[in-house]
């Protein structure tokens, strides 16, 4: 996430690409109809199990709940666990998605720790490993949400603005968390943008959280504060999955079962090309940012000298070009979501929507959202262009729509969409359902929303009932699991009699791991 360099040329992209027309551009609102700007400097957002809209920003997350015109209707504001923390990432797990109980994780980094550019980083000799996984719960202490246990400490954050950023909960039961780098292309010097701080073993990476295990440490530890030659001392249940990446916001997993990944590239005026374990150049590189498959053990390019003691290759820059990096795209665009819903029908399903945010210009620079249609998981076959705004952090709810967070100007921007032709054809139809995955045993329950009358239904998860039917309104509804196999996927279908609605694809997909080992993250432990 860069705020001082975008106003460079942007290299073309090798993809040819269509305007659309079937976008409609909104903002969430208050009730007189005028734009909701409550929030300072919103990050990210993810729609929770009570279908209120979660958003993080400095020091609080703020929960919305809205009516059919994204107007809010009621505001539930965290206890504040510190203002100089934001928030840059924030999901929930499946396997503990109820209403009733709120759970939830969020990545925590005190940016800037040692006073960024002109700071004194070596007065701080730990200030770079501030970055944190917390878990939040609803009602606690007399708070509507609350930070009741730190999950993950010790995590790297550059002085700068690099820190904890995406995550997801895998099929595996695993956490999935993207620590981003705390160098421009591997090399940082007192006085550049990045402040100074080297990399250190888990930065630039996408880290694998095992918290699904019973005997948990996620209390990160080093041998020394020095980053450039610190050693993880404790043998904690956190690891590198897939090393190499600046600073890399979003991870998406997709039904395909591809792991996702938007990265930022090097700008001019934040540090220096590492070429090897101990030289620099003295330019600086600038290259576009890029979206990759991560995948395990695989090194993405961005230099990492601390673990280039054990593998030479991670000290020596590859710039996007020179990577598997599936695209490349202008700068700055980190919002990733996949288009699952099956509203704009079969063309659309399984599309990854991505948010550019503009930095420069506030109104003048909205930034823009589009979309890349896979052929296959590691090529893009084409990019459409959605609308000419976009955010740093984008979603697709459970109305079929994006939202985006545009911290720029304090507004959840909003693309609506409505039905394609052959889906608005259907007598009845399943848009989305929420969340997309669970365990494999079921007994959870799914929020599904469509076009579907209130009574005379029956709800389908492949050729299994979907039991305990519970109507919220016309087109909403939730209904109880019912067990399924291990990483298979299934459609959901509306059954009106002997008729049932038509899906475009999977639209659930059963974990591979059981839902038991998650009690122990449920114990309060005070957390700051």
């Amino acid at each position: 996430m860069r705020v001082a360099a975008f106003a460079s040329a942007v290299l073309p992209l090798f993809i040819s690409y269509a305007a659309s027309q079937e976008w409609i551009v909104d903002e969430f609102k208050n009730q007189d109809g005028t734009p909701f700007r409550a929030i300072d400097g919103p990050t990210v957002v993810r729609q929770g199990p009570d279908l209120r809209y979660y958003v993080g920003s400095k020091g609080i997350v703020t929960a919305l709940k809205v009516d059919d015109d994204y107007r809010v209707t009621d505001v539930c504001t965290s206890k504040n666990f510190g203002v100089d923390r934001s928030v840059l990432g924030l999901t929930f797990d499946p396997r503990h998605f109820t209403e009733k109980d709120i759970f939830l994780y969020i990545a925590t980094s005190k940016l800037n720790w040692g006073g960024g550019r002109h700071g004194e980083p070596e007065l701080f000799p730990y200030g770079w490993m501030n970055g944190m996984v917390q878990i939040m719960r609803s009602n606690q202490g007399g708070h509507c949400l609350a930070v009741t246990k730190n999950l993950v400490t010790g995590l790297s954050v550059s002085n700068h603005d690099h820190g904890v950023n995406g995550m997801v909960v895998d099929l595996d039961g695993t956490l999935k968390v993207l620590n981003g780098g705390m160098t421009n292309a591997g090399f940082s010097e007192k006085g550049d943008g990045d402040g100074g701080a080297p990399e250190t073993p888990l930065s630039g990476a996408l880290l694998t959280v095992r918290h699904n295990i019973a005997t948990f440490n996620g209390e990160v530890k080093y041998d020394t504060p020095n980053g450039r030659l610190a050693n993880v001392a404790n043998n904690p249940d956190v690891s590198v999955f897939a090393p190499g990446f600046m600073n890399a916001f979003s991870v998406e997993l997709h039904t395909n079962g591809g792991l996702y990944v938007t990265d930022n590239g090097p700008n001019p005026g934040y540090g220096k090309e590492s070429t090897s374990c101990t030289v620099n150049l003295e330019s600086e590189p600038h290259t576009d940012d890029a979206l990759y498959l991560a995948e395990e053990g695989k090194w993405f390019g961005h230099p990492n000298r601390n673990r280039g003691r054990s593998d030479a290759k991670q000290c020596v820059y590859q710039g996007a070009g020179k990577t598997e990096a599936i695209v490349r795209m202008e700068s700055s665009t980190n919002g990733l979501a996949e288009y699952a819903s099956n509203k704009r029908g079969s063309g659309w399903k399984g599309a990854l929507i991505l948010a550019r945010i503009g930095f420069h210009g506030g109104n003048n620079d909205r930034g823009n959202s589009f979309a890349f249609f896979l052929s296959d998981k590691k090529t893009v076959a084409r990019r459409e262009e959605l609308l000419e705004v976009g955010g740093l952090d984008a979603i697709v709810d459970i109305e079929s729509n994006v939202v985006m967070t545009d911290f720029m100007v304090r507004s959840l921007v909003v693309l609506r969409t409505a039905e394609e032709g052959g889906v608005a054809a259907q007598r009845a139809v399943v848009w989305s359902v929420l969340p997309r995955r669970g365990p494999a045993e079921g007994g959870n329950r799914v929020w599904v929303r469509g076009r579907f009358p209130q009574r005379g239904l029956t709800v389908m998860l492949g050729s299994r009932l979907c039991s305990d039917v519970r109507v919220a309104r016309e087109g909403l509804l939730s209904c109880r699991v019912p067990k399924g196999t291990a990483g298979g996927q299934v459609k959901v279908t509306i059954g009106l009699g002997r008729w049932f609605s038509r899906s475009y694809g999977a639209d659930y997909t059963y974990m591979t791991e059981k839902r038991a080992t998650l009690e122990p993250l449920l114990l309060e432990t005070p957390a700051l």
